[in-house]
């Protein structure tokens, strides 16, 4: 009896312990696929993180290669290289974010490409740096050289107002002058009576004379002189059929002539004679004659007719 009991006592206790073993290599298992599946998730976010990092990476050197793009063209390089890098760049980054990981060997490939853009990315802005210094030496040059452009035509239009100025006075020292100016009543018997006072009884026909006071300033060639003689009235004697009409003054005004004739001019005193046809009425009054030359007056006088 005791016997028995003995045996199915050892026989539960056996069972139990058996139990015991399954319930603790359960329970060791368990905590194992735990840690296992701990260690995976770890490892998973560690990748996602360091693919997540390696993709900003990328585009904050997009960001600097476009900044090197925009900078190179305004420089005028030319950016067919950089184009192809970006594009590569771009692509590759696409290719890890449509995947959503990155292995061991693409990890490798990605690390090298950045290392060689930032490489790439230090060169340009050396390259920038050193065209964009002598640009700056090529603008001061520019702005010197403008600077300099600005003093010569300055000095040019000084010497072309100082010519102006000597061109207008020899022009002014050129104008003629008349000289001894006189005045002539001829009778109907051809008589002359010289002075400045004449009764109208005796007068067929006015003859006035006068000298070209010498000039050195002047140039030698064919001369026009005009008279104008004006009336008592005031109006100059003007009449086409007579050789009358206009000319225009030095001041680019028209002005009436009673006649005109044109001599060689050699600076030698020469004379010059004007008379007036017959048929001339010599109202009663004073009578101021002027003469003109190169569309200057150059001189002039009065005669009285009683």
């Amino acid at each position: 009896m005791d016997s028995n009991k003995n045996s199915s006592t050892k026989a539960l206790i056996a069972v139990i312990v058996l139990q015991l073993a399954i319930i603790g290599y359960l329970v060791y298992s368990n905590i194992s696929k735990k840690t296992e599946i701990e260690d995976l998730t770890t490892t998973i976010d560690t990748k996602s993180e360091e693919m997540t990092s390696k993709i900003q990476e990328l585009d904050s050197l997009n960001v600097e290669f476009e900044r090197v793009k925009r900078e190179r063209e305004a420089l005028g390089l030319n950016n067919d290289s950089l184009n192809v890098q970006i594009e590569e760049l771009n692509r590759f980054k696409k290719e890890a974010v449509a995947t959503g990981k990155i292995n061991a060997q693409q990890k490798r490939k990605l690390e090298g490409m950045i290392a060689s853009m930032k490489q790439e990315l230090v060169a340009k802005d050396k390259e920038i740096a050193e065209l964009s210094g002598k640009n700056k030496d090529l603008e001061s040059k520019v702005n010197d050289l403008s600077t300099e452009k600005g003093r010569i035509n300055d000095s040019l239009a000084g010497v072309s107002t100082v010519k102006k100025d000597l061109e207008n006075q020899l022009a002014y020292a050129s104008i003629l002058k008349t000289e001894g100016l006189k005045f002539f009543a001829i009778k109907e018997n051809g008589k002359e009576l010289e002075g400045g006072e004449f009764k109208h009884s005796k007068i067929s026909q006015m003859k006035i004379k006068f000298k070209i006071d010498d000039n050195k300033a002047a140039k030698k060639g064919d001369k026009t002189f005009y008279i104008a003689v004006i009336p008592p009235s005031g109006k100059v004697f003007s009449d086409p059929v007579n050789g009358g009409g206009t000319f225009q003054s030095a001041e680019g005004q028209q002005v009436e002539y009673t006649f005109s004739q044109t001599i060689p001019f050699a600076n030698a005193n020469e004379e010059v004679t004007f008379l007036i046809p017959k048929g001339f009425n010599y109202t009663a009054g004073k009578y101021t004659t002027l003469v003109f030359c190169e569309g200057y007056n150059i001189g002039g006088g009065t005669f009285d007719v009683k």
